[in-house]
């Protein structure tokens, strides 16, 4: 934990820091464990499973790049 945020963490920060990394762990792992269903449960290919990854990947990417293109370059934030 040094390594990454330096010498000082600030106490009161070191739990919201554990469950970020935990639910970040926990996310990643079930992608894993998606495919080994997928591949167990429904009979899916090597292939289908890799298409299906990227799929995923492409439609995860576009969001946040619809999002920055749908504001445009003179919206403003309403507060």
């Amino acid at each position: 934990m040094h390594l990454i945020w330096g010498a000082e963490v600030d106490p009161a920060l070191r739990p919201v820091l554990l469950v970020t990394l935990m639910g970040s762990l926990a996310g990643s792992s079930a992608w894993n464990f998606m495919g080994i269903w997928a591949v167990k449960e429904l009979g899916a290919t090597s292939t289908q499973l890799s298409y299906g990854y990227l799929l995923m990947a492409a439609v995860g990417g576009v969001g946040p790049a619809g999002e920055s293109a749908s504001s445009g370059p003179n919206a403003t934030n309403a507060r």
